[in-house]
């Protein structure tokens, strides 16, 4: 189990849900953290259940220049950081096909699901390395990066799954390239956890149906940072996300039997 005591972490997305339960959790294994969001109220509800183990920075990470000047401004209070979530993400429901789509929306949905995470990674890495540090970077992806999970295909959300596909895609490189670098490269999968972007249909999660297998966000946190305990770079957070992903699989094996390509080697 890593010992945080001492240390300074940077959790996005924090004002609530995954952020606030990764925020809490981590203060509790000793870690003194900085908590990121454009909801300041909500910030600063997170950080009464902190303590004196914690500090806040409002900012919007759709803003072009956020996530840079949000880890100098990090690492300008605290030094080098043991840890960031890179965490924040937002929602978006519309069908391809609509014919009045809110493309402005959509690019703030890319901005901060994506974009937003890869800027994070690029400051992080580059100031430990000037630092000549080591840390980890967990970056929150979803179950829509790897499927289309049966339970939530009636969701319309095409976008947000591709902001998420491109984002653990670019993360499997990233992990790569930080064999040898300061950093060690990790994606939490959630499937369905009671935050915001569930809670506003949802209002009790008792009455969620069962094949979501729906969790708390204290659940998910908790599985996040065992996944950091064990060094994974893939940490789900429900078993169905695996069996999710074998309609893709299965497509593919169709196709090349039926394309009649075969192994060469």
């Amino acid at each position: 189990m890593i010992d945080y005591s001492g240390q300074s972490v940077l959790v996005t997305g924090a004002a609530s849900g995954i952020g606030a339960a990764l925020s809490v959790a981590l203060a509790d294994r000793g870690a003194y953290v900085i908590c990121a969001d454009i909801d300041e109220e909500g910030l600063d509800q997170t950080l009464k259940a902190l303590g004196d183990q914690g500090e806040k920075i409002v900012c919007d990470l759709a803003e072009a220049d956020a996530a840079s000047a949000l880890i100098a401004q990090a690492f300008a209070s605290r030094g080098p950081l043991a840890l960031v979530c890179s965490n924040a993400g937002i929602g978006h429901r519309a069908k391809v096909t609509d014919p009045d789509l809110d493309f402005a929306a959509i690019h703030r949905l890319f901005e901060i699901n994506f974009h937003a995470g890869l800027k994070i990674a690029n400051a992080y890495a580059n100031n430990m390395s000037e630092s000549a540090a080591e840390g980890r970077l967990l970056v929150t992806t979803s179950e829509t990066s790897l499927s289309l999970p049966n339970a939530i295909r009636r969701n319309r959300v095409p976008y947000y799954s591709a902001s998420k596909h491109a984002l653990i895609g670019a993360l499997e490189w990233l992990a790569i390239e930080q064999v040898n670098g300061p950093l060690s490269i990790h994606a939490l999968i959630p499937g369905a956890v009671y935050t915001p972007l569930i809670s506003g249909r949802l209002k009790d999660p008792a009455n969620a149906w069962p094949e979501l297998e729906l969790i708390m966000p204290e659940r998910c946190a908790e599985i996040a940072l065992k996944g950091l305990d064990l060094d994974l770079f893939y940490i789900p957070t429900q078993a169905h996300i695996l069996d999710d992903m074998q309609p893709r699989v299965d497509g593919v094996r169709m196709a090349l039997q039926k394309l009649d390509i075969k192994p060469t080697v």
